[in-house]
Parts: structure tokens; C-alpha cells; sequence
């Protein structure tokens, strides 16, 4: 095959993986608070039901997931992964950066530290937030202004002229492993989750492990006395979380991303997105949660610590079986 039609054709497969990536970005960026909260829906907040449930079946990371269009549920072929794998030049990279254009230009320059991977995942967070852009200028909503001209100034690179950029190297995506794991983590088969993960836990990268589809395995369960309703069970630490009990594991999650390294203050694109899109605007995350979250719901400071504390040591002894079940 033509060397530049396989790499359109990666390019195709890896833009479908990244299009998952942005509906879950988009769904996790206000992860819901229960129904008793006191913020509107346009905070985030969600009726969480659960009831009786039929046996468990299992459940893509993301809906985008199903349909003829899917992407094929193994991971693009990439290299074996070290064991003492460091993306601290990237991560240090994107923490300085003020210029996301120059930030790529670096980036692709390492795809075996997953460069390529890293680029497109800060461009497809551009676009989301570009996308309320326009509207909330037009409203001239304040507390956002700051938020938007910064945010305006750091996405000043395309990803049609990333993608111009990455078909000028024919081999480049094939040389990034992060690629082909994100589309693992995102499997709904535990064999290949459980493969993808053991694989990744050995990077010990942030992005991968908590800006991309989620660590831990989930189930879709039928609920309701008649079976019509339906809910979500996540699974960590040898057991099935219920729907009120996943949305503090998720914000332990995003709190355990900064223990790793990734950027929670400047250059953090979830708050970034959740300012510009929401209003809620905070310097760190920990300080997004003082403000926005512990206020409504209290009694999840000390549930999201301990599962913040439950994640680490699980990434940091790499272990697997924490997080997608052994049958």
C-alpha cells in the first residue's frame, strides 16, 4: 500500500478513536451530581435511578462506540511498551505552553512517547470549547471573558493543519502506542480492556490513564420492576459502584490525574472547558471542587480522598484486577 494512502487511512481510523474521545470529553467534563443537588441541569447535574436489575451485560466506554462506523475493537498495532515509561517531557511541554501550535510542533517530534497521541488530544479539546465560543461572546456572559481570550490564544492550531502535519511523516502514527491503547481502553470486551490496561498502567501517563476512556470496566444493568430502565455499574477494587457512587469515583479520578502530572492549574483543558462552557471557572482543580462541588455535596469529600487514594496506589503498583474484573 501507498505509504500515504496508509497513512490517511490511519488517520481516518485514529480522527474515529478522537471522535469518541470528544463525546466523552463532552460527558465527562460536569460529571452529574445526584438528583438532590442543588445545581440545574446546566451545571451538570442528573437524576440518577436505580431499581431492581437483571443480570449484568457489558457496556462500550462510550455509546459512540456502536454502529457501523465503529472503529474495530482491537487496539491499532504499535510497540511493546517499556516498563519505566516517562511522558514528563510532554506533560512538562504542555504544563509551559502557551502556544498549543507550538506545543504540537514539539510533540510530534517524540511519537514513541506518544506525541501524536498528546497533539491530537489537546486540539480535539480546543474544539469542543471553541464550539461555545461564539455563544457565550455573543452573550457576553461574565467571568468568562478572561477564560475565552486565554483559551483563544493557546488553541492556535487547527486539526486540519495538525493532520496536514502528521501526513508529511507516513510512519508516524504506527510509532505512537498511546494511539492504539486509547482505542483498547475504550473496548467494551474485558479481555481486551483488561490486555489494553496492563499495557498502559506501564506508562504511568496521565492523559492516557485519566483523560481518555475510562479506567475502570463498566456494565449497562436493566432496572426497574418491569426491566425497562437501564443503568450504568462501574467496576473498581473488586466491586460494582452504583451510578450515586461513580460520580465522586470519577472526580477522585480527575483529582488523581494531577498526582501524576498532569496540569490542574494553567493548561488544564478540563477546566478550561468547564469555565468556558459553564461558568465555572477555578484556578486548580482542587479548587474547582472547594467551589462547585463540595459545597452541594459534603458528604463526598471524604468518599472522593479515599478512592483518589484507592486509584494511585492501583496505577501506581499497576494493578489491573482493580479495575477490570478477573471473569
Amino acid at each position: 500500500m501507498n505509504p500515504l494512502t496508509s497513512t490517511r487511512a490511519l488517520l481516518a481510523l485514529t480522527a474515529a478513536v478522537f471522535g469518541i474521545l470528544y463525546f466523552f470529553f463532552a460527558d465527562t467534563a460536569k460529571i452529574p451530581l445526584p438528583a438532590q443537588s442543588a445545581q440545574s441541569a446546566d451545571d451538570g447535574s442528573a437524576v440518577v435511578q436505580g431499581a431492581k436489575s437483571k443480570p449484568l451485560t457489558p457496556v462500550a466506554q462510550t455509546d459512540a462506540l456502536s454502529g457501523p462506523n465503529a472503529p474495530p475493537a482491537t487496539p491499532i498495532e504499535s510497540p511493546n511498551v517499556a516498563n519505566h515509561w516517562s511522558a514528563t517531557s510532554l506533560v512538562s511541554a504542555l504544563k509551559r505552553s502557551s502556544s498549543y501550535r507550538l506545543f504540537v510542533l514539539e510533540a510530534l517530534q517524540t511519537p514513541e512517547k506518544g506525541g501524536v497521541f498528546y497533539a491530537q488530544k489537546v486540539i480535539f479539546g480546543c474544539t469542543q470549547a471553541n464550539d461555545a465560543l461564539l455563544a457565550a461572546a455573543k452573550a457576553s456572559i461574565p467571568g468568562r471573558a478572561a477564560a475565552l481570550t486565554e483559551f483563544n490564544s493557546r488553541c492556535d492550531i487547527t486539526l486540519e493543519q495538525l493532520n496536514a502535519l502528521v501526513q508529511k511523516q507516513p510512519d508516524i502514527l504506527k510509532r505512537d502506542p498511546l494511539l492504539g491503547m486509547m482505542n483498547g481502553l475504550a473496548s467494551n470486551q474485558a479481555d481486551i480492556k483488561r490486555k489494553t490496561l496492563s499495557d498502559a498502567l506501564k506508562t504511568q501517563d496521565p492523559m492516557l490513564l485519566f483523560e481518555s476512556p475510562a479506567l475502570s470496566f463498566s456494565r449497562r444493568v436493566q432496572s426497574g420492576s418491569d426491566g425497562s430502565g437501564e443503568k450504568v455499574l462501574t467496576y473498581f477494587n473488586g466491586k460494582w459502584l452504583s451510578e450515586a457512587d461513580a460520580a465522586p469515583f470519577r472526580y477522585a479520578q480527575k483529582l488523581a490525574a494531577c498526582d501524576f502530572g498532569l496540569p490542574c492549574q494553567q493548561n488544564d483543558l478540563w477546566l478550561s472547558n468547564l469555565c468556558v462552557t459553564g461558568n465555572e471557572c477555578a484556578y486548580s482543580r482542587q479548587e474547582y471542587m472547594e467551589r462547585f462541588v463540595y459545597p452541594n455535596q459534603p458528604a463526598w469529600r471524604a468518599k472522593i480522598e479515599q478512592y483518589r487514594s484507592e486509584i494511585k496506589e492501583a496505577v501506581k503498583t499497576q494493578t489491573v484486577a482493580a479495575f477490570v474484573p478477573a471473569h
